[in-house]
């Protein structure tokens, strides 16, 4: 649904890429419904993008749902591009919380750059554990 355009399509998105696409012939204000038949093999993450738009204007994203999680026996929800993704907003977290962050509690600052570097440490980890290897930053260099 969207509150703020007609739906013109429904993307099926599955770990962060287009399945498949629903386009709307002519364009509904309000609810649209429908049903995609799926074969989930690996666990992963599924959600719908809504797109809208009028007549003779570009077409926007109208709404994005959630996403819903699907683990499957034996298969570790784990998608590379998202894990990249997720590390480089940690470390760019570690470097506003280094650099510009308001110091008005030494103790907190402390507590935050202990979570962010053991989040960093943990995932960094686990990309290397499952065989992703990718460029690594000054600080964080190693062979």
């Amino acid at each position: 649904a969207s509150c703020t355009v007609p739906v013109t399509s429904v993307d099926l998105v599955i770990n962060g890429r287009i399945r498949e696409t629903d386009s709307l012939k002519d364009p509904i204000a309000g609810q649209v419904s429908g049903a995609w038949d799926v074969q989930i093999q690996e666990s992963c993450w599924v959600a719908l993008l809504v797109r809208g738009g009028y007549k003779g204007k570009p077409e926007i994203i109208a709404a994005h749902t959630s996403a819903v999680y699907i683990t499957v026996e034996n298969s570790q929800l784990y998608v590379e591009e998202d894990a990249l993704s997720i590390l480089e907003q940690i470390e760019g977290a570690l470097a506003y919380v280094e650099t510009t962050a308001t110091r008005a509690d030494g103790k907190r600052m402390k507590e935050m750059l202990l979570v962010l570097k053991s989040a960093h440490r943990r995932l960094h980890n686990q990309m290397h554990q499952m065989g992703y290897f990718h460029d690594h930053n000054v600080l964080q260099d190693h062979h």
